[in-house]
């Protein structure tokens, strides 16, 4: 397509995350008008992590971003698995093996890099295109385009509404709002469709024990997995970045939760701390250890689920991302599958515009509609995948402590493959080439 936008074909994205930054990318690069809204800043930086498979740094790639995602991230390549006793029962290079795979490694870096690159990666970041602390209020549809109302009172016209506005996503709401008379079970699933069974502490803290940087709570490039099974929590720690780790407590709700879900406080996070924080992280820490040099954390609840109605309006509003389907956050393929959404929708979206610049809402749904077939097996995947994996975590249900014992005799190779299968057919941009060999961007030793 051309380096100028489509004449009046114009993209209205709800939401500046992942799903949200990687389509105002993909869009730029195929000459799609587009602006952005996003209710926050962009980038915002609240301590969370991002685990990067190769299939999203392919993309990246042929996006022209990433650098300084790859220019921080350790690659992650062996794995130690611990009991609530301190025994180290299991070590692994599956994500070893991937790389030698992939011909990329996977990464854990923090989410404000991953969105500073993103964001960096755009040409025009002029307000005509981003437009920061300023969300969608409600919208309209028609037969020719869509309305949008921000919260800020102003009038958006464009022709489709991507809602990429995650778990919380006002787009979604306003959707299941205008479906409740014409069809109430749509509006349910739309307005209720994920629980919770754990939440999560997540922190970022400074890779050294307070007073003496020369001991690291772990090596670069090495991740920590925690099953207690006493206390019945998980826990996992990464030292993706220089300096630095990335550190998680797994705890079980005592009763299910209805999504909305309630929000944490400090007085929450203290109390974690307080029952768990004796619990052992790593060979030679605890996550106490690990709170004393903290950066930054936070403690939401992990929403589990995949929205059973439509993914679209039926007209010209389309869900994406967190929005529409959720995991617990254990195998970390969440943010990755998000861009897989992406390379879908914009996979049916540039054909369609070449073939004809201004597609009737009948070519639009249909877009949609594919979009939805392909992404619904890879989101069923990755829930029901990271819903066993932190159920095994945890060390929740008879199964488990089965699971403990056989685990250090399941091969590296075969413990690859659910990260291997998800990574090996996930979807690219059709539009871009696809660097090999030489061409793939370099990432750290």
């Amino acid at each position: 397509m051309s380096d100028s936008p489509k004449s009046g074909f114009k993209v209205i994205i709800a939401g500046g995350s992942v799903s949200g930054l990687t389509l105002a990318n993909a869009l730029e690069r195929a000459g799609i008008d587009f602006v952005l809204l996003e209710k926050r800043d962009i980038a915002t930086d609240v301590g969370q992590s991002l685990f990067v498979l190769p299939c999203t740094s392919l993309v990246h790639e042929q996006l022209g971003v990433g650098k300084a995602t790859r220019e921080v991230g350790f690659p992650i390549l062996l794995r130690e698995h611990w009991d609530g006793t301190g025994s180290l029962f299991c070590s692994s290079d599956e994500l070893l093996q991937l790389y030698q795979r992939a011909k990329r490694p996977a990464l854990f870096v923090d989410r404000h890099t991953f969105f500073t690159s993103l964001y960096d990666g755009l040409e025009d970041k002029s307000e005509a295109r981003i437009r920061t602390r300023e969300g969608v209020a409600s919208f309209t549809e028609s037969d020719h385009g869509v309305t949008v109302i921000t919260d800020k009172g102003n009038v958006i016209e464009g022709s489709i509404l991507v809602g990429a506005d995650g778990v919380h996503s006002g787009v979604r709401t306003h959707m299941a709002e205008l479906l409740q008379d014409k069809n109430p079970s749509a509006s349910k699933a739309l307005a209720r469709g994920f629980k919770a069974r754990y939440y999560v502490l997540a922190g970022t803290s400074y890779n050294h024990f307070p007073g003496n940087p020369e001991v690291a709570f772990l090596a670069d490039g090495k991740g920590s997995n925690v099953y207690d099974e006493k206390e019945q929590v998980g826990g996992l720690t990464v030292a993706g970045v220089p300096g630095k780790v990335f550190w998680f407590i797994y705890v079980p709700m005592e009763t299910p939760s209805e999504y909305p879900c309630r929000k944490f406080t400090q007085t929450d996070i203290d109390a974690v701390m307080t029952k768990y924080g004796h619990l052992r992280a790593t060979g030679n820490c605890t996550f106490k250890d690990m709170f004393a040099n903290l950066d930054k954390c936070v403690m939401v609840p992990m929403e589990e689920g995949i929205i059973k109605t439509s993914w679209n309006s039926g007209g010209r509003t389309v869900l994406v991302g967190d929005s529409v389907h959720k995991a617990t956050s254990n195998l970390g393929m969440g943010g990755n599958l998000c861009v897989d959404d992406i390379c879908g929708l914009v996979n049916g979206l540039v054909p369609l515009l070449e073939r004809n610049p201004s597609p009737s809402t009948k070519e639009l749904v249909q877009v949609f509609d594919q979009y939805e077939k392909q992404a619904r097996p890879r989101a069923h995947f990755v829930r029901i995948s990271s819903s066993i994996f932190a159920d095994f975590e945890c060390m929740s249900g008879w199964w488990t402590k089965m699971m403990k014992r056989v685990f250090p005799w399941i091969p590296a190779s075969v413990k690859m493959r659910v990260f291997s299968w998800f990574d090996g057919s996930a979807p690219k941009l059709n539009f871009l080439p696809v660097k090999t060999g030489e061409d793939v961007a370099k990432y750290r030793d």
